[in-house]
């Protein structure tokens, strides 16, 4: 018994030995799962440190992908309106501008309507007024040529009543003296109403030229037909254009006749001025004063001077003598002269036009002071011819 107590003894003193072992061995492995617990978790710490790392880098990247890719889109919506404003405008810009090329199309052919009805109303008040200024002329032509027959009636009246009175007093012997003014008048009367019924007649031969052409050559030739002794020549300078020397040179030749007959005159001189381009001037200056007062000598009581610009200046010095106000040498005589422009237009039609060109053909011959009196002389009744048509020139045979 006591053996089996001690053997019990025994076995339960070895279990708590046991138990202690276990319980070491227990602790043991429980202090290393928490040592690796510990490790895990350090590492689980680590790596979510880590991955939250990682995560926020990401994060920022794809903040920042997703900022760009806003800003992109962003970007590309601005310029998308921008360009579809910029085409809106561009289309309202062309709309208005088409508008206002419109407008612009219908102002300017309103304007133009307007600047044609203007103009046509200008031609109209021009075309009137150009025939305002030839019945003008014609008016004032009548009316010279009315005062004139009425002052050669008075004059014609005047003259008979004296005569009729000096015949009452008077002795037989003063009769012939008496019929002597009767028919010096008679034939101042019968000439002048000769010149101006031919003088009408020039006029319908020559259709075109002017009514102030028509009054300069009237006014020039009436006082050396009207008057007994006049104070001056009758002096005519006819201008025309280049091209057109024809019709001057035939309407001067054509005016000549009509004194020539008027004045029942010797014929007239013609003198061609080409002749004497290449002359030595002083020859030609000869020449010219033999011609004209070989002419007027013998009775003539016109002469006609073709193309003056072709004469060299020292041998026009001639008409300082011819065209005389108060010295020439023969005073009941016309001469009439043309000269031919070098453009073929007649300009302003002015005085200075002639002046001018003839200071440019003789101003290298001939001082100042020698030219402007020259001109003052033969430029006192300057007309401009104007262009006739050719069948007008061929029934003139000119």
């Amino acid at each position: 018994m006591t053996e089996m107590s001690a053997q019990s003894m025994s076995a339960n003193g070895d279990e708590p030995t046991d138990m202690n072992q276990s319980q070491s061995s227990h602790a043991s492995q429980l202090q290393k799962l928490q040592e690796s617990y510990v490790a895990l978790e350090s590492q689980l710490h680590e790596q979510k440190n880590w991955m939250q790392e990682q995560l926020q880098c990401h994060s920022n990247d794809m903040e920042r992908m997703i900022r760009d890719e806003c800003r992109r889109w962003m970007q590309e919506e601005r310029k998308s309106l921008v360009d579809g404003q910029q085409a809106e405008l561009n289309q309202l810009k062309i709309s208005l501008e088409s508008d206002e090329t419109r407008r612009l199309d219908a102002v300017r052919a309103d304007f133009e309507n307007r600047l044609d009805a203007v103009s046509q109303q200008l031609e109209t008040v021009h075309d009137f007024s150009q025939q305002l200024n030839e019945r003008r002329g014609r008016l004032n032509l009548m009316y010279r040529r009315y005062v004139l027959v009425v002052s050669l009636l008075i004059v014609l009246m005047a003259t008979m009543i004296t005569v009729y009175l000096k015949s009452s007093s008077t002795v037989e012997s003063q009769e012939p003296l008496i019929e002597k003014e009767e028919s010096v008048g008679f034939r101042t009367e019968i000439a002048l109403q000769h010149f101006l019924d031919g003088y009408d007649e020039l006029q319908r031969e020559f259709p075109n030229q002017t009514d102030r052409l028509w009054l300069i050559m009237e006014s020039a030739t009436i006082p050396i037909i009207k008057e007994d002794d006049p104070t001056h020549p009758a002096v005519i300078l006819l201008v025309a254009s280049k091209g057109n020397s024809a019709v001057a040179e035939c309407l001067a030749g054509r005016y000549a006749e009509l004194v020539t007959k008027s004045l029942r005159a010797a014929q007239h001189a013609t003198v061609n001025s080409e002749m004497y381009a290449d002359s030595d001037p002083d020859d030609a200056k000869g020449q010219l004063n033999t011609v004209l007062s070989r002419a007027f000598d013998s009775g003539s009581k016109s002469g006609v001077v073709l193309r003056l610009e072709k004469l060299p200046g020292p041998a026009a010095m001639i008409f300082y003598r011819f065209a005389d106000n108060d010295n020439a040498p023969y005073k009941d005589v016309a001469i009439v002269l043309t000269l031919t422009l070098e453009s073929t237009d007649t300009g302003s039609g002015k005085d200075n036009v002639a002046y001018d060109e003839l200071r440019k053909v003789w101003g290298s011959s001939l001082d100042v002071d020698q030219v402007d009196p020259l001109l003052s002389r033969i430029g006192n009744s300057v007309a401009f011819v104007q262009p006739e048509t050719r069948d007008v020139l061929a029934g003139l045979n000119c």
